[in-house]
């Protein structure tokens, strides 16, 4: 998930984030927020996320997002992922499977990848180990180091496309 412009944009976010501790040490904090123009209050985009950690540091997030780049008033790039890894003091390690559209109509980049979003069932298909319709699969490690007052995050990204897997 790139989100990449060309140009420069000042834009108001609304945030809203709760989180819940479960009887059995689950943990979900779930995230929405909305994006809109400065000046205009015109509709941007959204994005949400719901992650849900384990005990023992297994972790899965799902993410939702779209967005209205050209402000045309047609929202047409949209997404999902699904995240599953783990996470310690020091950070996160994890995979993401990623479905959505084709940034271009909305002036973005999303990569040479031709995208379509199908609204799949990540989770489900990820369970089933069927790829189908997942555009891309990406390996994700965060790290975190704190050093006297300054605070390091350093985020690995590595790329492949659906059908190598």
């Amino acid at each position: 998930m790139i989100h990449w412009l060309s140009d420069v944009r000042e834009v108001y976010t609304s945030t809203v984030t709760v989180v819940e501790a479960f009887n059995n040490g689950d943990i979900r904090t779930s995230e929405s927020m909305t994006y809109t123009m400065a000046g205009s209050n015109r509709y941007f985009g959204k994005e949400a996320e719901v992650d849900l950690l384990h005990p023992n540091g297994d972790f899965s997030r799902s993410l939702v997002w779209e967005y209205d780049f050209n402000q045309d008033g047609l929202v047409s790039f949209k997404g999902k992922a699904l995240e599953r890894g783990r996470r310690t003091l020091q950070g996160e390690t994890f995979w993401r499977y990623s479905d959505e559209a084709n940034a271009q109509s909305e002036g973005g980049d999303n990569g040479e990848t031709p995208r379509h979003f199908d609204d799949l069932d990540l989770a489900a298909q990820i369970d089933a180990r069927d790829l189908t319709g997942v555009d891309i699969i990406q390996s994700i490690t965060i790290t975190s180091e704190v050093v006297d007052t300054t605070d390091t995050i350093t985020k690995s990204v590595k790329q492949y496309p659906a059908e190598w897997f």
